[in-house]
């Protein structure tokens, strides 16, 4: 089954920067993310890739393809299509949809619906997600611990099954510096998100999660060794909830563009 997925996401990959390549706007460049993050609960890698396919001044649809990593076995691919669109000089609209699959540690797969809108600014940011997952319960004795994985929700008790739910941000930047013209210096900002999270099964054998989450973050931008358009991304999240209690992340996101000729 992983194989499968697998080989369908590399067809994915191909369609989608074979029609970028096509495409004669340039406004944007695709690029390539390198994420890793780690808990008390495990470590985890993440690959992101985001080509662009139609473009114009005020709107942009794009792929968004992503793959993750746990230390302990399970691997996750979300693949999807976001549309933004300016609404004003400093106000972008966007929505989203993805497929969600993820196979666990235990050799279980599970696979979702994840959609979600977001209204950007400036200097801030909102959104908010949905997820419809597919509700089997599959019994597995060795599992005994909860396990929340980007949208995807697996509880694992004795039993593994994906939650439905949703969940929403609010982010702001704090401060910002230009340092265009100062020699090593670069672009950074600080940003501070704050929101919450609900996710639940129709089986009463398994107990909801939700609670707060917090976020700050430092972001670097165009790094010479990079290239124009790089990112370096320096986050810590706190989240809290009955099931697991409280959790802290700290992660190091690069991102890598891709110079189109």
């Amino acid at each position: 089954m992983a194989t499968h997925k697998i080989a369908i996401a590399a067809v994915f990959v191909a369609l989608t920067i074979g029609s970028a390549a096509e495409s004669q706007a340039q406004l944007w460049q695709p690029y390539f993310e390198m994420e890793g993050r780690g808990t008390s609960l495990r470590a985890v890698s993440q690959g992101h890739l985001m080509v662009p396919l139609k473009e114009d001044c005020e709107s942009l649809l794009f792929a968004d393809i992503r793959t993750v990593w746990s230390e302990r076995g399970a691997t996750e691919g979300n693949w999807g299509l976001v549309y933004r669109r300016m609404v004003s000089d400093c106000a972008v609209v966007g929505v989203y949809g993805f497929y969600d699959y993820r196979e666990t540690e235990f050799d279980n797969d599970f696979g979702q619906g994840a959609f979600g809108a977001e209204l950007l600014g400036c200097d801030w940011g909102a959104r908010l997600n949905g997820y419809i997952p597919d509700n089997d319960v599959v019994a597995t004795p060795r599992a005994n611990r909860a396990i929340v994985q980007g949208g995807t929700i697996v509880v694992q008790q004795g039993l593994e099954a994906a939650y439905y739910g949703v969940d929403f941000e609010y982010e702001k930047m704090l401060w910002g510096q230009c340092c265009c013209d100062a020699g090593w210096l670069q672009d950074v900002e600080l940003w501070a998100t704050a929101g919450g999270f609900y996710f639940d099964q129709d089986d009463n054998r398994f107990e909801e999660i939700a609670g707060p989450r917090l976020r700050a973050e430092m972001r670097v931008f165009d790094l010479p060794v990079l290239g124009c358009g790089s990112r370096v991304v320096l986050s810590g999240m706190y989240e809290y909830d009955e099931v697991r209690g409280s959790v802290g992340t700290g992660a190091l996101t690069v991102r890598i563009p891709f110079v189109r000729g």
